[in-house]
């Protein structure tokens, strides 16, 4: 139950995006304990690969920054329509962790849903509306463009020009409606460099040529070298900025959106002991734990619940502080002085 499959969904090929974007994860109906303890053990065992199934598939929460670019997406998508240049994006920058690709990622899911609605034949006209891109690291402007021609699948000769690579993307785009493009890991553009520079011109044609809404989406991009100078002036007046961070929970309000946060994800833990609202006793003990990082809430919660499953006892699948102590979290966390502790299936685990 705990290994994954060898060839896992890669968000750059545009057959497993689509996938992904077009999976709906339901969270597993859960029996009684008197049901579940009926059940025939293969049925038991079904059921926890369901449940940690559904947890690896990354669970999300609306949270306000979320929706925020959920809502500046869609305002550049609208105001693009029809504009021959000077088409406008959007950047979204902050820490590492502080879950911009999951938010990109909630963005190209809702997008794709809206496209689906308006045009349901679209997958069979071979129609590709949302693509992601991973900017390389140690880019030159033919590796940033060759990115585009695998996600599309397109088999090019190797000694093609980046102008031929460059027409033959453009064409895909064309060819496939794409209406988003997430072009991720932009901080390997940040570094100011002749190959960079490139780089970003080449991204900067894309728009030009093809009726897409781009956005950029990197390791605080707004403080590095890919907003200086002309190249950075031209993408500072076409983007507007959504910078993400962690939680607060100093004020009132901040308090208010962190428990939102963490209840929303307690709701959907698939354990037959939980009780989502108990978690909120722990919810300032959480922000302390995690540093108001969602990344490192999420491991905590969902590390939590799956280590529970694996556990294999029922009556205790709840999710208790002195439970989650234990849970291993990033370094940056760990150094706050959490204490660790182990539980039966994290033992087992690490052996």
């Amino acid at each position: 139950m705990i290994f994954t499959e060898v060839d896992a969904v890669r968000l750059d090929r545009h057959e497993d995006l689509n996938a992904l974007l077009a999976a709906k994860p339901a969270k597993p109906e859960l029996p009684s304990f008197e049901l579940h303890a009926a059940l025939p053990r293969q049925q038991r065992q079904d059921l926890d690969t369901r449940r940690l199934d559904y947890l690896a598939g990354g669970l999300t929460a609306s949270t306000p920054q979320v929706l925020t670019l959920i809502k500046n997406v869609r305002l550049a998508v609208l105001g693009n329509r029809g504009r021959a240049s000077g088409r406008t994006g959007v950047m979204v920058s902050g820490q590492s962790t502080v879950g911009k690709t999951t938010a990109c990622i909630a963005v190209m899911r809702g997008l794709r849903a809206m496209y689906s609605h308006q045009h349901p034949e679209f997958e069979s006209r071979g129609e590709i509306p949302v693509a992601y891109v991973e900017v390389p690291a140690g880019s030159s402007a033919k590796a940033m463009i060759g990115r585009f021609a695998h996600f599309y699948g397109l088999e090019l000769p190797r000694r093609c020009t980046l102008e031929e690579i460059l027409n033959a993307v453009v064409t895909a785009m064309r060819t496939c409606s794409t209406q988003l493009v997430v072009v991720d890991e932009l901080q390997n553009l940040s570094r100011v460099s002749q190959g960079n520079g490139e780089s970003v011109d080449v991204l900067k044609s894309l728009s030009n040529q093809v009726p897409s809404t781009f956005v950029y989406s990197g390791i605080n991009i707004h403080q590095g070298g890919l907003l200086l100078g002309e190249r950075g002036n031209q993408i500072s007046r076409r983007f507007t900025l959504l910078e993400m961070h962690r939680y607060g929970n100093a004020t009132k309000e901040e308090v208010k959106a962190w428990n939102g946060i963490v209840m929303a994800f307690s709701k959907q833990l698939p354990l037959l002991a939980h009780d989502p609202e108990s978690i909120l006793r722990d919810a300032a003990w959480l922000h302390k734990r995690s540093g108001g990082n969602i990344g490192t809430l999420q491991r905590i919660l969902v590390g939590g619940a799956q280590l529970r499953i694996l556990d294999g006892d029922p009556g205790k699948e709840a999710l208790t502080r002195e439970f989650m102590e234990a849970i291993p979290v990033d370094m940056v966390a760990e150094n706050d002085g959490a204490v660790l502790q182990e539980s039966p299936a994290l033992r087992q685990l690490v052996g």
